[in-house]
């Protein structure tokens, strides 16, 4: 579980300094390249209810097991989070981008460590990561509603 863990860190420390800046050859993006401020809360509203199917598809956790549900779950929000992180976005929106972008990547990793309480019985760890999740859902929700990404709030997990 701690590789996990590393990876996951390692992936959220690769992706928030390159997030919709340049191409995948590193060449920079041109304004006309960039997603518009009207397309943009579509596109975001898209990958989010991508995502939306991807959970409720997931096995019930009486099934699959519980920490293995919960592993599920980190897995769909760090696709997700990679999902918006290939998005060329306005200059404007940049750091709000990014804000979402690591959010969601911080709630994978929450998830994770989340499926490791479970799986350690580790019920302090199970709080502390429950409370973090909450925590970063309410701010994505925030951030969700700043952004006019009215696809990407008040997200069902799990019930």
């Amino acid at each position: 579980m701690a590789v996990v863990v590393l990876i996951i860190v390692a992936f959220v420390l690769t992706t928030t300094a390159c997030t919709s800046t340049t191409d995948e050859s590193g060449a920079a993006v041109t304004d006309g390249e960039r997603l518009s401020a009207t397309v943009y809360p579509t596109v975001m509203g898209d990958i989010c209810s991508e995502s939306d199917v991807a959970l409720a598809q997931l096995p019930p956790p009486e099934e699959s097991g519980q920490a293995e549900w919960v592993d599920a779950v980190a897995l769909v929000l760090l696709d997700e989070a990679a999902a918006f992180d290939v998005l060329f976005v306005s200059d404007s929106r940049r750091s709000d981008h990014l804000s979402f972008v690591v959010n969601t990547e911080q709630q994978a990793a929450e998830w994770a460590n989340l499926a490791a309480a479970l799986r350690n019985g580790d019920s302090e760890a199970l709080a502390a990561s429950t409370d973090e999740i909450a925590a970063l859902t309410l701010g994505r929700n925030d951030l969700a509603a700043e952004m006019g990404l009215d696809g990407c709030q008040e997200r069902q997990i799990g019930g």
